[in-house]
């Protein structure tokens, strides 16, 4: 079963620290305890070089923390990951819908997702943010253009600011 684990584990780009811990779960007849996701967040974070706080606040105002989050433009899961990114570059992790409202799977594509809007703003949360909400068309010569998307990215902001004690 660690065989599988550290597989699973590599697929996701998780690391073979949670894999270890999730085989030694596994191999101990117990399902893997929700700490095994506070260490996948960890790692995420560490990946795509993203805090936790922006992690977790992108993901309580895109579904309200709800994995099985589904929207009406066709967004799912905890990060409200498109569809159109099933098995792409940004989200290789995921070949079905279904994979989408796997919690670590969905948290790694929409990490790499804000990570590629990230670089594409220079590293501007709030335009990355816009971005990531609405589409590149959103940002317009390092403005937020779009309404939604820049109540968006100052819902997030505020939200990472709160966590921080801010």
């Amino acid at each position: 079963m660690k065989r599988a684990a550290l597989i699973t584990s590599a697929v996701l780009g998780l690391g073979s620290i949670v894999a270890d811990s999730i085989a030694t779960e596994l191999q101990q007849g117990k399902a893997p305890k929700r700490a095994s996701f506070e260490q996948q967040k960890q790692q995420i974070s560490r990946r795509f070089a993203i805090s936790v706080p922006t992690i977790e606040a992108l993901t309580f105002v895109e579904s309200s923390n709800k994995p099985r989050a589904q929207s009406s433009a066709g967004a799912y899961g905890l990060m409200q990951i498109n569809k159109a990114h099933i098995g792409g570059v940004l989200c290789p992790e995921a070949r079905t819908v279904e994979d989408l409202f796997n919690p670590a799977i969905n948290t790694t594509c929409g990490a790499r997702i804000l990570r590629y809007e990230l670089n594409r703003y220079g590293d501007d949360l709030a335009l990355a943010l816009a971005a990531y909400n609405g589409g590149p068309k959103c940002v317009k010569d390092g403005r937020i253009v779009c309404k939604e998307s820049r109540n968006h990215s100052e819902k997030v902001l505020l939200r990472i600011a709160r966590s921080l004690g801010n």
